[in-house]
């Protein structure tokens, strides 16, 4: 995961909370111009989420390497991250819905690659999102 300057800091305390553990799975780096060529380099897609997109997140194909770029709730993500997505999805909502919090949208949104991901590889097809089933 890659933080902006203008992000919050992803060490405050309410920040490690609501991450619930994944602060201890994946590397979380500072972005910059050497991030933002590497990604163009490594990922073919490079979604901006983005309540207005003409784009559903399901219509894209999430199962080639992918980065997701989610911004403020308020203005959205810079400029320069918005130049460096190929592509913008939204998750389409229900009449008079103004909009889902960046955690809810990006959580959609990573789910959805998530859900392409293991359709291909066809990892826990008998299985459902939630794992195997117990039989008590």
């Amino acid at each position: 995961m890659f933080v902006t300057p203008e992000s919050v800091d992803p060490y405050n305390a309410k920040t490690v909370r609501a991450g619930m553990g994944a602060h201890f799975r994946i590397p979380i780096r500072p972005f910059g111009l050497a991030e933002a060529s590497l990604l163009r380099r490594s990922c073919a897609l490079r979604v901006v989420a983005d309540a207005g997109a003409a784009t559903p997140y399901d219509r894209l194909d999430w199962g080639q390497p992918a980065a997701l770029i989610i911004g403020s709730e308020a203005s959205g993500p810079s400029q320069d991250l918005r130049d460096l997505a190929t592509d913008t999805a939204a998750v389409p909502l229900a009449a008079n819905t103004e909009s889902l919090n960046a955690a809810v949208a990006g959580a959609i949104l990573l789910f959805e690659a998530q859900r392409q991901r293991r359709a291909r590889s066809g990892v826990g097809q008998d299985e459902g999102a939630a794992g195997p089933r117990r039989r008590h």
